[in-house]
C-alpha cells in the first residue's frame, strides 16, 4: 500500500472537545490546567507544566474524577498524557462531559 504522507488519524478511542478545568499534579504541587481533548485512552492538558515524556502524573479532572497517567508528548501549549487504566468506564466519562457544547473531534 503506497503511503499518502497524511500521519494515520484511525484511533482507539474517540476524543471530544472539552472545556473542563484541571489540575496536574508535580512532586507535592498541584497545577491549574485545563482538559481540552479527553478520550478513554488520555487526555491533552493544556498546560505551561512541562514534566518529562515518560514521567508519571496524577490529575484531577472536573467532572471526570481522578486519574493517574504518564506523559507521551508536548505540546507548545501542553502536554498529552496516557491514562494508566483505559477501560470502557473512561470512555463513557469522555463521552458525557458535562459541557454541552463538547464535540467529537476525531
Amino acid at each position: 500500500m503506497a503511503s499518502t504522507g497524511r500521519q494515520d488519524q484511525r484511533r482507539r478511542y474517540r476524543r471530544y472537545r472539552s472545556t473542563n478545568g484541571a489540575t496536574l499534579r508535580l512532586g507535592s504541587d498541584w497545577n491549574p490546567c485545563s482538559a481540552v481533548d479527553v478520550s478513554g485512552g488520555g487526555v491533552f492538558l493544556e498546560t505551561s507544566c512541562r514534566p518529562q515524556i515518560g514521567d508519571p502524573v496524577e490529575m484531577k479532572i472536573d467532572v471526570l474524577g481522578d486519574f493517574t497517567g504518564t506523559v507521551v508528548r508536548h505540546a507548545w501549549n501542553g502536554i498529552g498524557v496516557k491514562f494508566d487504566e483505559v477501560d470502557f468506564k473512561n470512555e463513557g466519562l469522555a463521552m458525557n462531559l458535562a459541557n454541552p457544547n463538547r464535540r467529537r473531534i476525531h
